[in-house]
């Protein structure tokens, strides 16, 4: 920090203030007065200066920490959503896709068609769907034309 200091012109150092200090009850006027006469030193300080520069440092920091924070709510909402809330079972049938084991396509014990329009559910499994649901198999015929 630099401080430079200088005078300025025109500032008074003498202030006179006057005060009533006693009324009349009957006619609401003054009977006494104090007059204060002060006198100092007036001292004016001013500031100049940059308050903040930009830092590619720091806004990087504040990007990664902030990408941290949210992937941490994100675990956090998905740990109750499927482990403490009451439809937690749902909750995981949407979360969690089921595809094939492609641990066993690649050992060559399952065979994948050249095309397929529709994955092959298990049966029963609507993806996610309460079974017993009328609206579940349409719904999916619906997707599956588009």
């Amino acid at each position: 920090y630099v401080y430079n200091v200088f005078e300025v012109d025109n500032t008074e150092f003498k202030g006179i203030q006057t005060i009533s200090s006693a009324f009349d009850p009957t006619t609401h006027q003054p009977t006494g007065r104090v007059i204060r006469n002060r006198h100092g030193i007036r001292l004016i300080f001013i500031q100049e200066g940059t308050l903040g520069k930009f830092d590619f440092q720091t806004l990087l920091i504040q990007l990664v920490s902030g990408l941290g924070l949210l992937a941490v709510s994100t675990l956090i909402v998905d740990t109750l959503a499927i482990m403490v809330m009451p439809q937690k079972d749902y909750y995981t049938r949407y979360k969690y896709t089921n595809t094939l084991d492609f641990s066993d396509v690649r050992d060559g014990l399952v065979v994948v068609p050249e095309s397929l329009d529709r994955p092959a559910l298990p049966e029963g499994d609507q993806q996610g769907l309460p079974s017993g649901d009328d609206r579940a198999v349409p719904l999916l015929n619906m997707k599956h034309e588009e």
